[in-house]
C-alpha cells in the first residue's frame, strides 16, 4: 500500500524554490506557489503562541520549584512583560 507522508511546510517551500530554479533554467514561466505562502501566513500566529507557551513552561519549573534565592525578579518581570506584549499582538481584537 502506498502511504502518504505529510510534507513539512519548510520542505514544501524549499521544493517550490527548487522547482522555480529548474523552470528558470528551462526558460519557462515560474510557478507561483500561492497555497504554501497562504498556509505559512495562516499558521504563523499558532507558531508564535507555541513559542511563547514553550518559553513560559521552560521557566515555570525553575520559578516554582527552584531555590528561591536563585530567582531574579527583574528577569522574571521582563520575561512576563515580553510574553504579555507578544500575546496581545496575537489577539486581533486587542
Amino acid at each position: 500500500m502506498n502511504e502518504c507522508k505529510p510534507l513539512k511546510l519548510g520542505e514544501a517551500i524549499t521544493e517550490g524554490e527548487d522547482i522555480n530554479i529548474q523552470e528558470k533554467l528551462f526558460g519557462w514561466a515560474m510557478t507561483k506557489f500561492v497555497q504554501i505562502a497562504q498556509m505559512t501566513n495562516a499558521l504563523e500566529p499558532y507558531k508564535k503562541l507555541w513559542t511563547i507557551t514553550a518559553h513560559f513552561f521552560k521557566n515555570y519549573t525553575s520559578w516554582m520549584n527552584g531555590p528561591f534565592s536563585h530567582l531574579d525578579p527583574e528577569v522574571g518581570q521582563c520575561s512576563l512583560t515580553l510574553s504579555n506584549t507578544r500575546l496581545k499582538r496575537l489577539d486581533p481584537g486587542a
